[in-house]
């Protein structure tokens, strides 16, 4: 709304309707920097875990695998080379767990060298039973599961091939 033209040299005045409702505001979408950030998602067992290459990201920490693994190698593997560190509901570190896609990973290589699929074979076996074993497991729809559950979910995504090839 212009309401005079006052000559301040040579420049024009200008004053603006008071009611704030009508002031500019920027489209968060289009300048992001304007909008307000979204909130941090909630926190979780993982939040703030430590993944397996943490030695990749130069964090001081040493990842200490449980004793009682040690008399089993396949889970000894999942925690030193799979696994995130995360607080139990205790609120301390040494609980370890698997989100769906390390799971995956580590479904990958026990099929390949476990099974000896490779390719688009192993693609093929994997994708056609792992999403229905993941749901069978995450029963919370966390994203994430102990790792205890992991090695019975790897184990029973090889299992029915054992089964058939005499394993």
């Amino acid at each position: 709304m212009l309401l005079a033209e006052v000559e301040i040299q040579n420049g024009l005045q200008v004053q603006l309707d008071e009611d704030v409702s009508k002031t500019y505001r920027p489209d968060p979408v289009k300048s992001p920097f304007a909008g307000k950030p979204a909130p941090p998602p909630p926190s979780n067992a993982i939040t703030g875990g430590y993944n397996a290459d943490h030695a990749v990201y130069h964090l001081n920490y040493d990842r200490e695998v449980p004793a009682k693994y040690d008399t089993d190698l396949f889970m000894k593997s999942l925690v030193s080379t799979y696994a995130i560190e995360g607080k139990g509901a205790d609120g301390k570190n040494g609980h370890f767990f698997m989100t769906k896609d390390i799971t995956k990973a580590a479904c990958n290589e026990v099929v390949e060298s476990h099974l000896g699929f490779k390719g688009a074979k192993k693609d093929t076996f994997i994708g056609e039973r792992f999403d229905k074993l993941w749901a069978h497991y995450d029963i919370l729809k966390d994203g994430y599961i102990e790792v205890e559950r992991a090695a019975p979910l790897i184990r029973s995504l090889i299992g029915e091939v054992e089964s058939q090839i005499g394993l």
